[in-house]
């Protein structure tokens, strides 16, 4: 983890923050502290907060979706990039370019669009372009300098 770099959080990396089963690694809170103290970037996009609910929406879970709303309010610690016309076009241009589906490339879209250079995901088919990175949210703290 670097201070030059910008982090996305994707939408799976945001569910195993919320409905974690253990306590998180010393890295990963290391992450999260330095996200709300403004020493990284780090964001997501409303495509998160949309895949985030369905689940808990579908299985009335009220604690749940007030977690994920709570976590996904958009501050300063996590903005969340709106989903508009120019991340919709970019989207399209990722999804011809690297046959990506469509929520991967959305997601990416809004991380290039925000200068991430670090793609926080558990998904490690998703395909990224050059100038990007992926690492999951088990990676913290293993990371090369």
């Amino acid at each position: 983890m670097t201070v030059a770099e910008r982090y996305y959080l994707d939408s799976n990396t945001v569910i195993a923050i919320i409905e974690r089963n253990t306590p998180p690694t010393e890295a990963q809170t290391a992450f999260l502290r330095a996200a709300e103290d403004g020493e990284i970037a780090a964001l997501s996009s409303d495509l998160t907060l949309s895949e985030c609910l369905v689940r808990p929406i579908r299985d009335g879970n009220k604690s749940l979706i007030e977690a994920i709303l709570a976590f996904l309010d958009g501050g300063d610690a996590l903005p969340l990039a709106p989903l508009g016309r120019t991340i919709m076009i970019r989207s399209a241009e990722l999804r011809a370019a690297f046959g990506m589906k469509l929520p991967d490339a959305v997601h990416v879209a809004c991380a290039r669009e925000a200068g991430c250079t670090v793609m926080l995901s558990a998904d490690k088919a998703m395909r990224l372009p050059p100038g990007m990175r992926r690492i999951s949210w088990d990676d913290l703290g293993k990371e090369p300098a």
